[in-house]
């Protein structure tokens, strides 16, 4: 009976130490495959992300060249705007050289628009010196005169009109044949084209001297 109630118990242990080193060995088993799965896991996720990170780079690539390529075109663009400036430039130039007349009438115009503009009376002074000078340019010696060597000084009034033409011509002292050729003189240098800025001042009143004078030979 002792012997019986012995095995009984030899036997309940040993099953229960199988039962207990099957059950660890289970629960050591599935941690193995659980670290296995992340590990494979970890493996595949690192591989996506090489291979995301290798898509990626020549996309960045791809657009730094495309920038690239855009601020070469912009450099082309601004070199092409100066060099035809420059042809522009030079064309003008080599047209302005070709033709001096071209040249001439634009220093004129430059040096007209320099100029200041005349005053009103500065207008009338140089038109009543033109007006001088004319009729001293139109002054005729007469050869009576010239023979009987007769010389003087012939003093002269005249009215300038708005029109240009001239009047009342008076001849003061003098022989009467130099008189003549003064009033010939007045007469032969109208009439005249009146400055716009000295149309409301006319008409005016103009005293002149002319000399008479034989010249020594």
């Amino acid at each position: 009976m002792i012997n019986r109630y012995v095995k009984s118990l030899f036997i309940t242990i040993f099953l229960y130490t199988v039962l207990i080193v099957s059950f660890f060995t289970a629960i050591k088993t599935t941690e193995n495959i659980q670290n296995n799965n992340t590990i494979s896991i970890s493996v595949v996720s690192e591989i996506r992300s090489k291979e995301f990170e290798k898509i990626e780079q020549p996309q960045k690539l791809q657009k730094i060249v495309t920038k690239e390529k855009y601020v070469e075109k912009k450099e082309d663009t601004s070199n092409k705007t100066v060099k035809k400036h420059s042809i522009a430039k030079s064309n003008d130039r080599s047209v302005q050289n070709k033709n001096p007349a071209i040249n001439n009438q634009r220093s004129k115009i430059k040096n007209q628009e320099e100029q200041p503009t005349p005053s009103s009376e500065e207008i009338k002074n140089n038109f009543l010196a033109r007006i001088k000078s004319a009729i001293n340019a139109n002054k005729r010696y007469p050869t009576l005169a010239k023979r009987r060597e007769i010389e003087g000084k012939i003093d002269a009034t005249f009215t300038i009109n708005s029109n240009g033409s001239v009047s009342n011509i008076v001849i003061l002292e003098g022989n009467s044949i130099l008189k003549d050729a003064t009033r010939k003189a007045i007469e032969k240098s109208f009439p005249v084209e009146i400055p716009n800025e000295i149309k409301n001042d006319m008409p005016f009143n103009l005293n002149i001297t002319l000399n008479f004078k034989l010249i020594e030979t």
